[in-house]
């Protein structure tokens, strides 16, 4: 019976203590029962690498200023800028849009390239020219006749205006340009009340 008596008493003891050890262990001794191992720390937060002690966890952010800004907060995952800058995949603008630089445009809507030339049985030249789509260098070569000359602009043209131009512009010149063919346009400068083809001057857009 005693031997009973003595096994109660200890399984009593031991859930006793079970119960509240946690409340008679000092707090150092919790805190190291609650301590956690070594860290590493992913891409986007610093500092990186395993760490096995106290440490300051934070973000890894740009060096403030200029364009990466300063402010020690971050975007929400699903943020969008939709109402305040242009999208690339179209939108529509409010205010005027003023550039120092090039604009290229291979839609529709706008000039996308533009000659002065010179056209030519022979000595066809371009004069001025600018091609927004592609910047490639427009060409032209002499036509088999006066005033006739073929322009290449380096990408397939749709839409095409031509005008005779230069000092006899004046004098009853008319100017007609042939359907494209792949990336060439041929063109003719004439006497309007004849139709016969003179040399001379034209000027060409293409939108």
């Amino acid at each position: 019976m005693n031997f009973y008596k003595i096994t109660t008493a200890v399984l009593l003891v031991f859930v006793f203590v079970q119960s509240f050890a946690p409340n008679v262990l000092p707090e150092t001794a919790q805190a190291a029962t609650n301590a956690i191992g070594c860290i590493t720390v992913g891409a986007g937060l610093k500092p990186g690498g395993m760490k096995c002690s106290d440490f300051t966890l934070s973000l890894k952010f740009t060096p403030a200023g200029g364009e990466n800004g300063t402010a020690k907060t971050v975007a929400r995952g699903d943020h969008n800028h939709n109402g305040l800058y242009v999208n690339v995949s179209g939108d529509a603008m409010t205010g005027n849009l003023t550039t120092t630089g090039n604009v290229s445009a291979a839609g529709y809507g706008t000039i996308k390239a533009g000659v002065h030339a010179f056209c030519s049985s022979s000595g066809s030249s371009v004069i001025h020219s600018f091609n927004n789509v592609n910047g490639a260098q427009i060409m032209i070569t002499n036509g088999g006749a006066n005033g006739t000359c073929t322009v290449d602009f380096g990408f397939a043209p749709t839409f095409v205006l031509v005008s005779p131009y230069g000092s006899d512009a004046q004098s009853q010149r008319g100017a007609s340009s042939d359907y494209p063919q792949g990336n060439t346009v041929k063109f003719n400068k004439f006497i309007t009340t004849t139709g016969e083809r003179v040399n001379g001057d034209i000027y060409v857009l293409v939108y």
